[in-house]
């Protein structure tokens, strides 16, 4: 007597294709994450900076309170008056 033809389960496609669209999903995921940190920070060491005892154009020089014209140093005797 031979054994009656098997029946195959029709579910199993359809979660095989499942597993497929979740693991290109978690893939496509990890390559957009991966590209947003490489987006957000710099690439390589910063631009050098130009020291701040020379003279540096407008363009170049860092915007901050450093930046300004040099400050005099206060004068020598007390109320602001010369010295005599």
């Amino acid at each position: 007597m031979t054994a009656p033809p098997r029946q195959r389960d029709h579910s199993s496609w359809a979660r095989t294709a499942i597993r497929r669209m979740i693991g290109t999903l978690r893939r496509v995921d990890e390559e957009l994450l991966h590209a947003h940190e490489a987006m957000a920070r710099p690439v390589g060491e910063p631009p050098p900076r130009p020291p701040t005892g020379t003279a540096a154009t407008g363009a170049a020089a860092p915007a901050g309170p450093e930046s300004g014209p040099p400050r005099r140093p206060p004068a020598a005797a007390e109320g602001g008056q010369p010295a005599a």
